[in-house]
This record gives C-alpha cells, structure tokens and sequence, in this order.
C-alpha cells in the first residue's frame, strides 16, 4: 500500500478544522437554547452537516492507515514515512509559488552540511507546509518528533536531518537554550529598504560597542528584516540576558521616533524585538527557507549595504554554499541512503563508514559499468564496481574494497 503521509497530514488538519467548528457550534447551541425554533433548527442542521463530513474524512483517513493497527502505533508509522528523508510523493506539486516539493528536497539534500553546526545541540521545530497553501498563511509549526520521545526535535547529524527533508518541510528553527550564547535582536522594518540597512547596521554598532559581546553577525530573516546577533564572551541565563540587552536598547534607541522597543511595528515605526531571548525562544536557523521563497543568510558588514532581498533567493544561497548551481533531483530514491542503511545493519560484516563520508551532500552514486580506479577518482564517482567488490572512498579520501554483497547487488538494481 501507498502510504501518502502528506494526504494524512492534510485530513488530520481538515479533522482538526472540523472538531472546532462542531465544538463551537455546540456551545453556541448550548448557550442559546431558548432561541427560536427556526434558528434552532437551521443550528442543529449544520450540526449534523460537520458530523458527516467528519464521518466521511475519518473513512479517508481509515483508507490511509490500511492495516497499521492501533491509532498511536499507526500515527507513528504514517508521520516516520512524511519526516523520512526520501524524494518526495509528489516533486511536482507547489509547496509555495514557485517552489515545488523537489526543489525543497534538493536545496536541503545540499546545504544540510552546512547548516549543522547551527542545530546540532538544539532544541528545533519545524514549519510545515501542507497543500492548498495560500500566500500569507503560516507554515503549520511541529515540535514533537514523530516518536514523541522529547519535547523537541533534535538535529545532531546527517541521518537526523534526513529524517524531516521530505518535499513539505520549509522551515526550520532553533530555540534559545536555559544560558544564552549571544543577544539577538530581531528588527522587523516596515521602512524602505535602505533605511531597514542603515537601522540594521545602528543595531550592529550597539553591540560591537558593548564590553560582554565579542563580534558581531547579521543575518537577513528572509522575510522583511533582520536579525542582529551579539556572540557573548561569556554565556548568560537567558533571562537576564534578555533584560541586559532590552536596557542596551532603550539606552540607544529609547528616543527614536521611529522605532520602538518591543516585538511589533507601531504605524511606520519598526520594531526592535527581543522575542528569541527566552527559553526556547524561536528563531529561524541560519539557511533555512521561508515561506517567502528567500532564505535566512548570513550578510557580511562589508556587504550589507549593496545586499538586495533577492540575494537571498533559493537558488542563490544553494550556490553559495554548494558552489553548484541549483539543479533539482530527479531521482526517485536515493541509492546511497539504502546502502548506508545496508551498511549500518551489517555492522561488523562490513567496515565503519566515517560520518565524514555520508556528509558528501548524498550524491554518491554506484556506478553500473566496471571501473578500477588507478588513481583517486572524481569525489562524485565514490563508489565504482570491480568483481565480487565495490570500491568506496573513506573519510581519509583514500579508495578501499569491501565485500560486494548480493543483497547490495540487488539494492542496486532496484534503485538505479
């Protein structure tokens, strides 16, 4: 059976839409039951209207769960599929204008190396993006992994992320831990351009001045600001790091007619926010897409006043961090994630693959033509056939043999 974990996730949204609108119904009846017959009537019609179309949405998700058994076992099951990374069910479909789910799946399969030493140690959700999204609606946020084992999700390497790159997942964010490493003050303009660049660059030169921070990174938020972060020399409880950073602003900007201290903007006044700084605060990871279609990217002082918001287009931030340009996967299934699944299994039979190896962005391939390197090979060819061995490259750049089983022969076959 065809498990189209996206179709779940949708109907549940749709149950969820139609349960609050049962349940304020019926309090609307409840409260109101001296009312006419007409309009009682009419409310007790449309009440059995959402219980049937409740009825015949819970048959769909039926259909989906299939055979899986018990509901938690089942859910389980159905999300491990969506947040497991493999080409998406659909590449085709819009996940927001002008980005399809394979072009979410193949931006991350490449910058996720990079992005790393960002959410590793991290408390993280994610924003997903179901389908029928329309432009201005939010990203649907998760915080819970699939198994529901830890209040947040935890990205500390490659097969961690793999599990939440699947075509609908857009954003990603980290949440500011119990001790704060740096300030960050999340500048949300409503000027022209230029001026959110000037009042971008007036926060930068705050921190710089201050004694407890010890440099300085901007980072455009993808959406219509900035975030400003002052790295501590010495790590604070967030809580008093919060109050510290909000008496720097007032002491800088507490006069300024055309800002104000607090998370929203006022009229034409932009806001100076502080809202990452508490525990768990949210704030989009450094890379990461937005329901924009920009990224969230690093903006060098030096560059901050030529920088332009399309700068930080998709494909643009992937051929910074790549060098590649952007060209989306067209695979269905991705060869070197079996076989180091195969590997991870057959521990002891096979020798360790370094961590250093699987992060080669996964665009390994196994080569159907017997080749022998003399020399080391193109790092984009690391796996190449020779007799009942494969020759792989290890972490060290070096070219080894291990077994050529029949099982991997076979996984081969029904990838390629």
């Amino acid at each position: 059976m065809n498990i189209q974990a996206t179709d779940f996730l949708d109907l549940s949204l749709k149950m969820y839409d139609l349960a609050k609108k049962r349940d304020n119904l019926q309090r609307y009846i409840d409260r109101n039951h001296t009312r006419n017959d007409s309009e009682r009537n009419e409310n007790n019609e449309e009440m059995v209207k959402i219980t049937d179309e409740i009825e015949e949405t819970q048959k769909k998700m039926d259909v989906i769960i299939g055979d899986f058994g018990k509901e938690d076992k089942m859910v389980s099951k159905i999300v491990s599929k969506f947040l497991t990374a493999d080409y998406p069910d659909h590449p085709d479909e819009t996940v927001i204008p002008g980005i399809t789910e394979k072009d979410v799946f193949s931006y991350y399969e490449g910058v996720k190396g990079k992005m790393l030493s960002e959410l590793k140690g991290r408390e993280i959700f994610v924003g997903i993006v179901p389908k029928g999204y329309k432009v201005g609606q939010k990203p649907v946020y998760v915080r819970h992994p699939y198994d529901k084992k830890t209040d947040y999700i935890h990205i500390n390497s490659i097969e961690d992320f793999d599990k939440y790159n699947g075509g609908r997942v857009l954003e990603i964010h980290v949440t500011m831990p119990a001790t704060a490493p740096y300030y960050v003050v999340d500048f949300d303009a409503v000027e022209d351009w230029p001026t959110t660049k000037k009042i971008t660059t007036e926060i930068a030169d705050m921190l710089e001045k201050l004694p407890e921070v010890k440099n300085v990174e901007i980072r455009f938020s993808g959406k219509r600001g900035f975030h400003t972060l002052g790295w501590l020399k010495k790590p604070k409880p967030v809580a008093q790091a919060r109050e510290d950073l909000k008496e720097h602003l007032r002491n800088t900007f507490g006069e300024r007619k055309d800002l104000v201290i607090g998370e929203s903007p006022k009229g034409t006044k932009g806001a100076l926010g502080v809202s990452p700084m508490k525990l768990n605060g949210g704030q989009v990871a450094l890379w990461s897409l937005r329901v924009t279609g920009l990224c969230c990217v690093e903006v060098p002082r030096a560059q901050l006043a030529a920088f332009k918001k399309e700068d930080a287009s998709f494909e643009k931030t992937y051929k910074l961090l790549t060098g590649k340009v952007f060209v989306p996967m067209k695979t269905k299934k991705s060869v070197n994630r079996i076989v180091n699944s195969y590997l991870d299994r057959e521990a002891g039979t096979y020798p360790e693959v370094s961590e250093a190896f699987r992060t080669r962005e996964r665009q390994m391939l196994i080569q159907p033509k017997p080749i022998k390197p003399t020399k080391p090979a193109d790092p984009s060819e690391p796996f190449a056939k020779t007799g009942e061995k494969v020759w792989i490259m290890n972490d060290k750049g070096e070219w080894i043999q291990i077994p050529w089983s029949t099982k991997l022969e076979e996984i081969r076959k029904s990838s390629c």
